[in-house]
């Protein structure tokens, strides 16, 4: 619009020219040198106007692609995130996994590595890449900003001895920073800590609150530790209702403990009223994600009848799932199913 705008007025000051100037008036003959000053005035006009719109246009040009530039580059720093994410901290809790191919995974480093200056990101092309000192290095900055995925990276990598020395100390310590924000992974972990004095003196009561912040979050193996937690009477007073409500949190999530823990509550009536179909149901869903004792489990149902319609041949099938994972009581009923 701009450059149409300069454009415009260039014409019209040529155009006011040729008219007050070179335009004849009470007779008087047109004079020459008006007529090219006028022409003159009114090709500069239109020479500004071309030349201040072909800037436009570069200009445009490159805006364009310095925006797509930060459109791949801030692409490139989601995904890379997303899979040291899912690696370091959701694999170890929901089991999420990347779908990146490892000839993108390595354009997309590139690009973050070459274009970025984002610590978190930066340390995250750098695990990817199996440059764990340089990835250490990168966490830190982030971390000591406050970045909580970078404290809970360092945390993990300080467990399992990537890039630096192990030390569960340590560990601990990045962990309360990144829970003390409210991090539902790192709550997580210092509750697991605490619950087996692993790099801290051990403390159920201390463990039961970093795992129901994180549960309250929704984090589903935190809902089963709480639940388990309170069926035991473990650093809380023994509540078989609450941990009845707690698993079956972590159940509906997905979480194959939750599932198989749910079907024995249900089997034997605790925490709810007994249901022999409701526990053929979440069994079987343990079992289906390849839990033995589930599978095993599931074997006694069908080989009983119980819940479900009794079938012999699914049962060996299932005892066969369970024995063939080292499920020991399911060997010996295959050798004894076998005689």
């Amino acid at each position: 619009m701009f450059t149409l705008i300069l454009g415009s007025i260039g014409c019209g000051i040529g155009f006011f020219i040729a008219y007050f100037f070179a335009a004849p008036r009470s007779g008087e003959p047109i004079k020459t040198y008006w007529r090219v000053l006028a022409t003159l005035l009114l090709f500069i006009g239109l020479y500004l106007g071309y030349k201040t719109y072909e800037h436009r246009i570069e200009q445009d040009i490159i805006n364009n692609k310095q925006n797509e530039k930060i459109v791949k580059l801030e692409e490139a720093i989601f995904e890379i995130n997303k899979k040291v994410e899912c690696e370091i901290t959701e694999n170890r809790l929901n089991n999420c996994e990347s779908t990146i191919d490892s000839s993108e995974l390595k354009r997309l480093i590139k690009i973050v590595q070459e274009n970025s200056n984002d610590f978190l990101a930066l340390g995250n092309a750098a695990y990817l890449s199996g440059k764990y000192h340089e990835a250490i290095k990168w966490f830190t900055k982030a971390a000591d900003q406050g970045d909580t995925k970078a404290q809970i990276n360092l945390g993990v990598m300080y467990i399992d001895g990537k890039g630096v020395k192990k030390d569960k100390r340590i560990a601990f310590e990045w962990f309360t920073k990144a829970a003390e924000q409210g991090n539902a992974s790192s709550q997580f972990n210092l509750g697991v800590m605490y619950n087996q004095g692993d790099g801290v003196k051990k403390d159920k009561r201390i463990a039961f609150e970093w795992f129901t912040k994180a549960a309250e979050q929704g984090v589903a193996d935190a809902q089963f530790m709480l639940g388990a937690m309170y069926a035991k009477g473990d650093g809380v007073k023994k509540d078989k209702r609450i941990a009845f409500e707690w698993i079956s949190k972590a159940a509906e999530q997905g979480n194959v403990l939750a599932q198989f823990s749910l079907g024995v509550m249900y089997d034997e009536g605790e925490g709810v009223k007994e249901d022999k179909r409701l526990a053929f149901v979440w069994i079987s869903k343990a079992a289906e994600q390849g839990n033995a004792e589930a599978q095993f489990d599931l074997g006694i149902l069908y080989a009983k009848g119980e819940g479900v319609k009794e079938d012999k041949r699914l049962a060996f099938e299932w005892f066969k799932k369970a024995a063939e994972q080292g499920n020991v009581e399911a060997q010996k009923v295959i050798v004894k199913l076998t005689e």
